[in-house]
């Protein structure tokens, strides 16, 4: 949705998984499982995984919309023990990009 539209929303089916935190050693694979505190801003945090996780793949996304304005996940710095990220508004409405603070939620799936 763009700050700019009407604030109307077509229906939608939603689908989900839910994962308890932690890490597993499964078929070749390491998945590590957390979430962040309430704390993730349009500034980079850091969100270490605790374990090392070879060629990781980052899956993402808030579980809480304490803001008012549209907005998404980016992140930078993958490594095999962290990665940064930060909440990024839509800004089509107006300039302002701060945000108020989210709990992010993540999946880290690699190799041990």
């Amino acid at each position: 949705m763009r700050e700019g539209n009407d604030g109307t929303h077509v229906n939608e089916t939603v689908h989900f998984i839910a994962i308890e935190p932690g890490t597993a050693d499964f078929d070749g694979h390491r998945i590590v499982v957390g979430r962040t505190s309430n704390s993730v801003t349009q500034n980079f945090a850091t969100i270490a995984f605790g374990i090392s996780v070879q060629t990781p793949t980052l899956v993402a996304q808030m579980q809480t919309f304490d803001g008012s304005d549209p907005a998404d996940l980016h992140h930078r710095n993958l490594g095999t023990t962290s990665v940064q990220i930060k909440v990024e508004e839509e800004a089509s409405a107006d300039s302002e990009t701060n945000h108020a603070t989210e709990v992010v939620g993540w999946i880290v799936i690699g190799s041990p």
